[in-house]
């Protein structure tokens, strides 16, 4: 997991110390632009995968729909160094119903090379199956090269589940959060806001009303008081940055 790590911590470097800078010429959403070419990578995927967009021109987000396996595992490639792709990259997939030509495929065949996918045994992956709670926590424990828990449990329905160990990883790594009743819910389907939110968390992205620029795009169903609202308003709007310490202050807009 040490290799895991120091990817990750190359990927968090890039992103938290170069200023965003706005270019023309930029799609809808499209931070791609304006970020350096790791990050950049890495919002275009969302915004093709329509995870940044929104629906009938721009007016909906859709927070609460589901993403899929295939969708998650293209994310996470795309945070990778062009060095970590160069070294774990491979054509062979150990999943029987992946086509290394597949949209998803170099994706798929580099994170289960890099020990991220052991939680699908069997030889089958089902790309197109949405994904859960569960098992993007496993996931992103893998991934970002976590340490082992503590043993004591975050929260209080992850006990007897197959995914136990990983969620408590990934929450002492502050990479999940739970419901405000205690729970993690493993089992449930995570949801386009959940997603981004774990996103903006692995990358060092945050906003707030004290952080932002007035003029910044909203979605009529994304309400301001909703937990979620702030990243989403993080992640949809290009916009130029530079770093207080941990905080992220907006330069501009576009």
């Amino acid at each position: 997991m040490r290799n895991l790590q120091k990817i990750l911590a190359l990927v968090l470097a890039l992103v938290m110390s170069l200023s965003l800078m706005a270019t023309a010429g930029a799609t809808d959403f499209s931070d791609d632009a304006e970020i350096d070419e790791t990050f950049r990578e890495s919002v275009d995927v969302l915004n093709g995968l329509k995870v940044f967009q929104g629906y009938d021109n721009g007016a909906y987000f859709s927070p609460k729909g589901d993403i899929t396996r295939a969708e998650v595992v293209t994310i996470l490639y795309r945070l990778l160094t062009q060095e970590a792709k160069a070294n774990y990259g491979t054509s062979a997939v150990p999943f029987q119903d992946v086509s290394v030509s597949a949209w998803y495929g170099p994706a798929v065949a580099t994170l289960a090379n890099m020990d991220v996918l052991n939680i699908y045994p069997g030889g089958t992956f089902e790309p197109n199956r949405k994904i859960t709670r569960g098992e993007l926590a496993a996931i992103l424990a893998s991934f970002c090269g976590t340490a082992e828990d503590s043993g004591r449990d975050r929260f209080s329905d992850i006990s007897g589940n197959w995914a136990r160990r990983y969620i408590n990883q990934a929450a002492e790594a502050g990479l999940i959060y739970g419901y405000t009743d205690g729970t993690f819910r493993p089992d449930q389907n995570i949801t386009r806001a959940e997603t981004i939110v774990m996103v903006n968390r692995i990358l060092g992205r945050s906003a707030s009303a004290d952080t932002v620029l007035r003029g910044y795009k909203t979605f009529s169903d994304v309400p301001t008081g909703a937990w979620y609202y702030w990243d989403i308003v993080e992640a949809s709007n290009p916009h130029g940055f530079q770093m207080n310490g941990s905080t992220e202050k907006w330069t501009a807009i576009g």
